[in-house]
């Protein structure tokens, strides 16, 4: 089965939060970071990173704007994503 992203694309990103597709080592975190904001990110810039499985949820009516929010799931989820979150300070 296809994804609709690729390795290490940024999926999400909400204040300081960022999820990335896929299991990524925290260098490899680290870099897509950067280039995604086209600026060095120093680990001491990162609060932390895990990996884990997500579901994306629509939000309906939402006063923040969002569209919708990525949330930790189990494995035997529907549509849950291998991915990994990077917490900036």
């Amino acid at each position: 089965m296809s994804s609709l992203f690729s390795l290490s694309e940024v999926i999400s990103c909400v204040d300081g939060e960022i999820l990335l597709y896929g299991w990524l080592e925290p260098d490899e975190a680290i870099k897509a970071i950067e280039n995604y904001f086209d600026e060095v990110i120093q680990p001491s810039d990162v609060k932390g990173i895990k990996c884990g499985l997500w579901k994306y949820v629509p939000c309906r009516n939402n006063p923040e704007g969002y569209p919708g929010l990525y949330y930790p799931c189990v494995r035997e989820t529907r549509g849950a994503i291998k991915a990994t979150l990077v917490i900036l300070k």
